[in-house]
């Protein structure tokens, strides 16, 4: 007689716990808006959100909506030995 058991559920991933810097980005992405974070001092992008530029220090920032399609335009892989044959 055999037995059929089912597949374990797929665990949940966990959700992240949004920062007061990074609240607006996730409250963008429900929304559909993809908005990344830029220092009003410098201009650059700071993404992931955080309160002090890494680039000039200034702590002002603006989160406006990126004009661009979220469509990825570039992608990366990464070569690395995980395991070794030791």
């Amino acid at each position: 007689m055999s037995t059929v058991t089912a597949a374990a559920p797929a665990p949940e991933r966990p959700l992240p716990t949004p920062t007061r810097e990074s609240q607006p980005f996730w409250e963008g992405m429900r929304e559909g808006r993809f908005m990344l974070q830029h220092c009003a001092a410098c201009g650059k992008v700071r993404h992931y959100p955080r309160p002090v530029c890494p680039h000039c220090f200034s702590m002002e920032s603006s989160l406006p909506r990126c004009a661009a399609s979220p469509r990825p335009t570039s992608r990366s892989a990464n070569a690395c030995a995980w395991a070794s044959n030791r």
